[in-house]
């Protein structure tokens, strides 16, 4: 399967409840910005809720020790599958796509403050994950079957 994951521009993390993507599901990082230097802190998940419900969720403590900017950047998830003569279709992300798709990302990155899937991870589809606009420190494009 293929994933496309269409990442927004990223802004302040205390901006997020007025953003327009707020209301939407998919996968999301947050960032810290000190000097220019960007370092990946977290990537979650929304699915069953929005992005605003499961941010409220977090413990900001430890987002809120950080000096520097604190960013989040949105990312849209888009699924395609090859059917019979290689035809692409798009198909909906379902909850098991966005939990293999988080886990990858999380594995290959290795997030500081996300504490599971660091070390190993299972998956029910191999991916091709393509990563488009504000990516950030993610990788352009990555194959699960590699990891």
């Amino acid at each position: 399967m293929k994933a496309i994951i269409e990442w927004s521009h990223p802004i302040n993390f205390e901006n997020y409840p007025s953003h327009n993507l707020v209301k939407e599901n998919g996968i999301y990082q947050i960032t810290r910005i000190v000097d220019k230097n960007e370092k990946l802190l977290y990537i979650g998940k929304a699915f069953n809720q929005t992005f605003e419900q499961r941010l409220n969720e977090h413990n900001n403590k430890w987002i809120d020790s950080y000096k520097g900017q604190i960013k989040l950047r949105f990312g849209l998830i888009s699924t395609y599958k090859k059917f019979f003569w290689l035809v692409s279709c798009k198909i909906n992300p379902e909850n098991h796509h966005f939990e293999d798709i988080e886990s990858a990302f999380i594995f290959h990155c290795q997030p500081e403050h996300n504490t599971k899937k660091k070390e190993s991870y299972s998956f029910k589809n191999e991916f091709i994950i393509q990563n488009s606009g504000k990516y950030g420190l993610l990788p352009k494009e990555f194959n699960t079957k590699n990891l």
